[in-house]
C-alpha cells in the first residue's frame, strides 16, 4: 500500500486530536505530547530513526523507570497511529528495547503518620482535606476540581465529574466529612479553589511540620488503597471507588495488605520464644 508523507508536527497534532476524540483524559494526552515533543527536531514521520526514540529514552534515564516507561508508550502510540494512517510501514520503534517493569517498594502512610499529620494541620480546611485524601482516594487534580454542586448533603455522596479517564465516579462521605464542607465558606463555585501545585506545596510544607517526610499527594491515593484493603475491603469495591481501570491495578494493595498481615502474625505468634522457650 502507498505510503503517504506528513510532517512530524502534523502527525503528532492530528494523532493526539484523535486521542481526545477518542475520550483519552487531557493529562494523558499532556503527558503524550510532552514525551513526543523531542520528535518535532525531525521534519518528516518518514525520517525519523530508532536512535530518534533512543536518544528520547536515554535523556530520561536520570528519572524514574516509570517516566522511561510512559515515554516508551507514548512513541508506541504515535507510531502506531502513523502505521494505521499509512504514514509509516514499521516502527522506528521496533528495535528499540522497553523499560522492564520493575516494581518499586510500595510506600503508604500508617495510622501512626496520619495522625500526626493531623495534629500538625492548622486550618480546619486543612484538616478536611487530608481527611478527604486517604478516605476517598482521589487524584489531586480530582479534589482541586470538585464543585458545590458535586456535594449532595442529603445522601452523604460526592460526584466526581472531572476524572482521569473522563467517567464520573460517587463516592461515600461520612459525618465528619458532611459536618467540614458545611463549615466551609462558599466564595468560589470549587470547594477547594486552588491549582494541584498549591496543594503538593502544602501537603510537603504539612510533612516537614509533622516530621513525615515525602509528603505528596498521590502518596495518599497509596494510603487509600493500601489501608483499604488492610481493614478488610474488597478488591472490586476498591477499584471502582478509586476509579481504576483495571482489577490488575489493585493488586499492588491487596500484596501491601497481606505483607503486613504477616508482619503482625509474625510478631504476635513469637516464632522464637517458642522454639526456644523464652
Amino acid at each position: 500500500m502507498e505510503r503517504h508523507d506528513i510532517s512530524t508536527r502534523e502527525a503528532v497534532d492530528a494523532w493526539l486530536a484523535d486521542l481526545l476524540i477518542e475520550g483519552k483524559s487531557k493529562s494523558t494526552i499532556a503527558t503524550y505530547r510532552t514525551y513526543t515533543k523531542p520528535l518535532l527536531a525531525v521534519a518528516s514521520v518518514n525520517a525519523v530513526r530508532d536512535a530518534d526514540c533512543r536518544a528520547v529514552l536515554l535523556r530520561l534515564m536520570q528519572g524514574s523507570q516509570n517516566t522511561v516507561a510512559t515515554a516508551h508508550a507514548a512513541m508506541a502510540s504515535f507510531f502506531k497511529w502513523c502505521i494505521a494512517h499509512h504514514y509509516l510501514a514499521v516502527s522506528p520503534l521496533a528495535d528499540v528495547p522497553r523499560m522492564p517493569n520493575v516494581e518499586g517498594d510500595h510506600r503508604f502512610l500508617r495510622v501512626d503518620e496520619l495522625r500526626r499529620l493531623w495534629d500538625a494541620c492548622e486550618s480546619d480546611e486543612m484538616r478536611l482535606m487530608l481527611r478527604m485524601l486517604p478516605t476517598l482516594g482521589p487524584r489531586a487534580m480530582e479534589l482541586m476540581s470538585i464543585r458545590w454542586d458535586d456535594v449532595d448533603f442529603v445522601e452523604g455522596e460526592l460526584l466526581l465529574r472531572k476524572t482521569k479517564g473522563s467517567k464520573p465516579r460517587r463516592l461515600p462521605l461520612d459525618a465528619a466529612i458532611l459536618a467540614g464542607l458545611s463549615a466551609l465558606p462558599r466564595k468560589d463555585p470549587r470547594v477547594f479553589p486552588y491549582v494541584t501545585g498549591t496543594l503538593r506545596y502544602r501537603l510537603r510544607v504539612l510533612g516537614r511540620k509533622a516530621g513525615v517526610p515525602g509528603i505528596h499527594p498521590h502518596l495518599f491515593r497509596h494510603t487509600f488503597g493500601s489501608q483499604w484493603m488492610l481493614t478488610g475491603g474488597d478488591s472490586l469495591a476498591l477499584k471502582q471507588l478509586g476509579g481504576w481501570s483495571d482489577l490488575s491495578m489493585v493488586e499492588r494493595y491487596a500484596r501491601s495488605a497481606l505483607e503486613e498481615s504477616a508482619l503482625k502474625r509474625g510478631r504476635e505468634t513469637d516464632l522464637g520464644g517458642k522454639l526456644f522457650g523464652e
